[in-house]
C-alpha cells in the first residue's frame, strides 16, 4: 500500500539552460501538494542527485522529474531506489519525449502534464482504481491495458496482496512482464 510519496527533481550540478536559475519547476511541488490533500505524506526535494540519495528517504514510491540535462542523474537516482524495491515513476520534458528509454530504469512513466495521470496511476497502484483510468498519449497507449489484467489476474512481482512490484522473487513469480508494445 503506498502511503509515503517522494517527488524529486534532481539539480544538475554541470552548465546548462536553467543553470542561473535556482527555483525548481513547479511540476513536483503541484504533484506534493495534490497527494497531500488527497491523504498522502508527500513531498517534493530538489538537490542533487547525490544528496537525494544520501538522505535515505523511507517512501513507498517515487516519482522523478527531468529535463534532458538531468536525466542521466534522475536515472542514477531511479536505479537506487529501485534496487532498495521501491518502485519508480517518471515523468517531466525528456521523459514525454523518450519514454521508453526512462523505461529502461523506471516502472511507470506519465507523459505530458501529471496532475491527473499520477494521482490516478497512485490510485491504481493502490487497487483503488483502474490502470486503464491513467491518461496516456499515442506512445503508451496499449500498455496499461494489459498491466491491468495481469494485475486483476493476481499477477505480480513478487509483491504480497497482489500489489505491483519491481521486485524480483522467484518464489512467488507468476509471470515477469517486461515490455508491451502494440504494433
Amino acid at each position: 500500500m503506498i502511503k509515503r510519496i517522494t517527488l524529486v527533481e534532481p539539480k544538475n550540478d554541470h552548465l546548462h539552460i536553467f543553470s542561473k536559475f535556482e527555483l525548481p519547476r513547479l511540476g513536483t511541488i503541484l504533484l506534493a501538494t495534490i497527494m497531500r490533500d488527497k491523504g498522502y505524506a508527500a513531498e517534493s526535494l530538489f538537490m542533487s542527485g547525490k544528496d537525494i540519495l544520501a538522505r535515505r528517504t523511507e517512501t513507498d514510491l517515487v516519482g522523478i522529474s527531468t529535463i534532458t540535462a538531468t536525466a542521466t542523474s534522475a536515472y542514477a537516482i531511479a536505479d537506487e531506489f529501485r534496487s532498495r524495491g521501491i518502485p519508480v515513476v517518471f515523468g517531466g520534458p525528456h521523459v514525454s519525449f523518450l519514454p521508453e528509454e526512462a523505461l529502461e530504469h523506471g516502472d511507470f512513466c506519465i507523459t505530458g502534464e501529471g496532475e491527473i495521470g499520477f494521482p490516478l496511476l497512485v490510485e491504481a497502484l493502490n487497487g483503488n482504481g483502474s490502470f486503464s483510468d491513467v491518461p496516456v498519449d499515442t506512445a503508451a497507449t496499449g500498455f496499461y491495458p494489459y498491466i491491468e489484467t495481469l494485475f486483476h489476474n493476481g499477477t505480480t512481482l513478487g509483491c504480497a496482496a497482489g500489489l505491483y512490484c519491481p521486485v524480483f522473487n522467484p518464489h512467488e513469480l507468476a509471470a515477469q512482464p517486461t515490455r508491451f508494445e502494440e504494433r
